[in-house]
């Protein structure tokens, strides 16, 4: 997942940033992700992305890692893996919604 945001991070961006930019979003990334799940380690790397990425990035990657966690759930649930095309598809759909709600309310 965080190879997603990566991408998106280099995207119109020199390399010192884009590098700072990766950094910050794979660390998030793994603090969403990490058993047993520690609320702290969440807030503070969500904090470092809000201060130094802005807040439009933080919604964006916590949109993406909601439907991750979401598609997790669907298959822990059902002992079905999700196809590929299927997990993508989500992925998509996630990142659209976020782009139509911050179109409307302006916060990128």
């Amino acid at each position: 997942m965080h190879a997603i945001f990566q991408k998106a991070a280099v995207k119109n961006t020199d390399k010192s940033s884009a590098e700072l930019k990766k950094r910050l979003l794979t660390e998030f990334t793994h603090a969403v992700a990490s058993r047993p799940f520690d609320l702290s380690n969440v807030q503070e790397a969500a904090k470092q992305i809000k201060d130094t990425i802005g807040y439009g990035a933080l919604i964006e990657a916590s949109s993406g890692l909601g439907g991750m966690e979401m598609a997790t759930r669907v298959v822990d649930a059902t002992g079905k893996r999700m196809p590929g095309s299927a997990f993508n598809a989500i992925a998509s759909c996630v990142f659209v919604i976020v782009r139509t709600i911050t179109v409307w309310f302006g916060h990128f």
